[in-house]
Formats: C-alpha cells, sequence, structure tokens
C-alpha cells in the first residue's frame, strides 16, 4: 500500500494560510505552527488555526487522503474538533445545511486504513459535508477526487462564510472589512490553481 504524498497537501496548505490571513478575520484565528500528521485515512492532515473561544474552539484543518473510495487522494478543508457539539454549534449558527452526513457506522478498514465502505454521492464535491467519527468530528468540504490542488477560492469563501456568521464576530469592524473585501473579488478566479 503507498501512502498519499505530503507534498500536495504542504502546497496547497501555504496557499491556503496565505489567503485566509488575507481574507478571513484572522483576530478570530490563533494560527499553529504546521506540523503534518499521518491520518488512519491513508493520507495526511494539518490543523493551520484554531477558532478563538473562551474554552477552546474547533480547528481549521486541511486533510489529503483515501477517505472518500479507499484508492483516490481528495482533498478535504473545514472545522474540525473532538467535539461534537462544537461541530454542531458552527452548523447552528452558520446557516448552512450539510449535504451528507457521515459517522462511524460508513467506515470500512478492509485495505488496512478507514475509507468509505460505499462511493459516496456526487454532493460531496459540491456541497458541505458533516461528519461524526466519535472524538473525530468535522464540518466542511471536499474537493475532487484526484486532483492534486486545492480550490483556494472555494474553501476560502467556506471558511469565511462559517466565521463571519458566528455570533461573537458578526458586529466586529474586522468582520466589517472582510465582507467588503469578499464583495470586491479579493480572490480572483486566476488566483485559484
Amino acid at each position: 500500500m503507498t501512502r498519499v504524498p505530503r507534498r500536495p497537501l504542504e502546497n496547497e496548505t501555504e496557499r491556503l494560510v496565505k489567503y485566509i490571513r488575507r481574507s478571513s478575520p484572522t483576530s478570530l484565528l490563533h494560527y499553529h505552527k504546521l506540523e503534518y500528521v499521518e491520518s488512519p485515512t491513508d493520507g495526511w492532515h494539518v490543523s493551520i488555526a484554531t477558532l478563538e473561544a473562551k474554552d477552546g474552539g474547533p480547528d481549521i484543518e486541511i486533510w489529503y487522503d483515501k477517505l472518500l473510495d479507499g484508492v483516490t487522494p481528495v482533498f478535504w478543508v473545514g472545522f474540525g474538533s473532538e467535539q461534537r457539539e462544537e461541530i454542531e454549534n458552527i452548523l447552528d449558527h452558520s446557516g448552512i445545511c450539510p449535504a451528507v452526513k457521515f459517522d462511524s457506522r460508513n467506515l470500512s478498514e478492509q485495505v488496512g486504513f478507514s475509507h468509505l465502505a460505499k462511493k459516496p454521492l456526487n454532493s460531496v464535491f459540491t456541497s458541505p459535508v458533516v461528519e461524526y467519527y466519535g472524538d473525530s468530528n468535522a464540518f466542511g468540504i471536499y474537493g475532487p477526487l484526484g486532483e492534486n490542488a486545492l480550490d483556494v477560492e472555494r474553501a476560502v469563501n467556506f471558511i469565511s462564510r462559517v466565521l463571519l456568521t458566528l455570533p461573537r464576530f458578526i458586529e466586529t469592524d474586522e468582520a466589517q472589512d472582510v465582507r467588503e473585501i469578499r464583495e470586491d473579488g479579493a480572490i480572483r478566479s486566476t488566483d485559484k490553481k
């Protein structure tokens, strides 16, 4: 079994962090030193920042692994937490309805690592997904199967959209600045790849 290479995740993480710092409410985030960790889904993941909250908050994470079909690498970007309640709180405030929900019942470990037992619906690639696996819970978006580049514009827009809906950030001056930047198209389509 060949593990997914780490280099695509490293490259795309650098790009994503650059644009998140430019287009998201950065005062809401505590950025981490990037540490790439092998995943139980035959790939890699990295936490880039924690959402600031008085009692902690979910992390913004990027994964590059074979979770969806057990064969083909795919990028995932979103919010991850050991605490299911943190993800549910984001869902409650964001107004974003996930198209698909995965949980431990959807997993298989037949090939030595975790992956979905059945091929997911195409909506997984176009709409946010919520995932609950015991102490690994997430709300995020998947890229297309087999792509070794991340759609940074889509990822930043998703993260910013969620951050800007959380009650503690809606009325901040920085949130207003970010809304104006997003309306002006700070990330152009030509910057996507």
